[in-house]
């Protein structure tokens, strides 16, 4: 059985506005007839002028280097949940995946 990498799981950082662009591209690639502004909206992340996400988690691995991230939020609007206030993720597969071996 082959080992998993050593990964750290942290609240993303301001110096990792440009990680979390890249990533944020990779999962909802622009649309080059409307390009989605994936930095302004980073910006205004760290700014404090959105409403969600309310935080983002970045997965590290052993050189520093940003290889997944998770966007989470809390729903104020399920349509037909039993829950009053259900926790949502955005991000990619591979950091749900790991979260859930660990």
């Amino acid at each position: 059985m082959q080992a998993l990498p050593e990964v750290i799981i942290r609240p993303i950082r301001s110096t990792d506005a440009a990680a979390w662009e890249r990533l944020r591209n990779l999962l909802w690639p622009s649309d080059p007839d409307g390009p989605e502004d994936h930095g302004a909206e980073i910006e205004s992340f760290f700014a404090g002028r959105l409403v969600e996400p309310l935080e983002v988690l970045l997965a590290e691995g052993p050189s520093g280097e940003a290889l997944a991230l998770a966007e989470l939020s809390i729903r104020t609007d399920p349509p037909r949940w039993k829950v009053s206030a259900p926790g949502t993720s955005k991000g990619s597969t591979w950091c749900r995946r790991f979260a859930l071996l660990r």
